[in-house]
């Protein structure tokens, strides 16, 4: 019912099926016997909830016995109720580590806590770790975004931490921190959403010169992005691989960002890609050996770093988003095939909100002509 891996440094990884959502819990760096003894308890535990029967009594001991942190844990799982109090603190570092630990950990990807870790670590250098959030005001606001204009920050990051702070704020609303008539961005607008100029679109001349400086490896990793619409590295470096089908060529994943356990059909590229591997290698469990699936876990930016080496290393500029622009090139390739936005929105995992807000790069380069050399007849 449960699966525990070793990771690589000694960390300790267990997943398991609650409430019907798969779940992964990373432990950290812990003795076998304690992980093992994890294992046993959460499959009782869910066993029980399963039945409606009682826990064995090793089990209640266990739970008893829990710190803080793993309490929080599976309370968060849905496995059991919390007994930690739940009062956030007033002050902005503490309760920015409130929200991130709260809200978004360990339910959310690796990414949207890094970019939360991110916004923290700003407003603690211009407000202090120390700084009343009842005490921040819209004026405070105008300054930190002009403190940051004027280190020449990007609009998308000034934006991005921003919208960061002001969720903050709506939650200290929510905790009772400060009153609705006291919200501090109340009136302001936030730039920054999304620079068009960062919405580019990798040809696939571009992916071909790539691949001359890639091993195999990196080949299959850059075509599930490219050509498949994976999110990397949250569902890319941890692939499975009895999660590939080559029969009926298609991937049956779980997607760590929005719980969806999607059935995609694989695109030309990535099926020859990962033929190359299972063929010429001696697979494991996973399509990339630890070392690669280190890239996935949080608050790593080892693959988005390598990935950028080999865009030099072809002797190209790397574009802006490195992963995503891939990304949202499938996505406008599937558009310009002619594939409706909810299909080829539920095989890239988003939203037609997301799609059109993250991923519509816009018209495609072919449309104008089709529009010019478009004849309804009615003349």
């Amino acid at each position: 019912m449960a699966s525990l891996t070793n990771k690589p440094n000694g960390r300790k990884q267990l997943q398991f099926t609650c409430n019907a959502k798969r779940h992964t819990w990373r432990m950290g760096v812990v003795d076998d016997d304690v992980a093992k003894e994890a294992k046993l308890a959460i499959e009782n535990i869910i066993n029980c909830q399963e039945s409606g029967s009682a826990w064995r009594p090793t089990t209640k001991v266990w739970v008893d016995n829990l710190s803080e942190k793993w309490s929080k844990k599976l309370s968060s799982f849905g496995l059991i109720e919390s007994n930690i109090s739940q009062q956030a603190p007033h002050e902005l570092g503490p309760f920015f580590e409130f929200v991130i630990d709260e809200y978004y950990h360990p339910a959310e990807q690796a990414g949207t806590i890094l970019n939360w870790n991110q916004a923290k670590d700003k407003a603690i250098e211009y407000f202090g770790a120390d700084k009343l959030v009842s005490k921040i005001n819209s004026g405070d606001i105008e300054l930190f975004e002009l403190h940051m204009r004027r280190q020449s920050y990007a609009n998308s990051t000034v934006g991005g931490h921003l919208r960061k702070l002001r969720t903050l704020m709506r939650r200290a609303i929510k905790h009772e921190l400060i009153s609705k008539d006291k919200y501090p961005f109340e009136g302001i607008e936030i730039s920054g959403k999304k620079d068009k100029e960062r919405k580019v679109y990798v040809p696939v001349e571009k992916i071909r010169k790539l691949f001359q400086v890639c091993n195999p490896r990196w080949v299959a990793a850059i075509c599930l992005v490219r050509f498949n619409g994976f999110r990397s590295p949250s569902d890319v470096f941890n692939l499975p691989w009895d999660a590939v089908d080559f029969i009926e060529r298609k991937i049956i994943h779980y997607r760590r960002k929005t719980k969806h356990i999607l059935s995609v059909p694989m695109s030309p590229e990535t099926y020859k890609a990962l033929s190359v591997l299972y063929d010429n290698d001696e697979p494991g469990t996973h399509v990339f050996p630890s070392e690669m699936q280190a890239y996935s876990d949080y608050g790593s930016r080892a693959g988005y770093t390598q990935l950028r080496r080999l865009v030099i290393a072809s002797k190209q500029e790397p574009w802006p988003v490195l992963w995503n622009s891939l990304r949202s090139s499938w996505s406008q390739d599937l558009k310009e095939a002619g594939f409706s936005k909810s299909t080829y929105s539920h095989w890239c995992d988003h939203s037609e909100e997301v799609e059109t807000k993250n991923y519509d790069l816009g018209p495609g380069d072919g449309d104008f002509d089709r529009v010019v050399k478009f004849d309804s007849g009615v003349f």
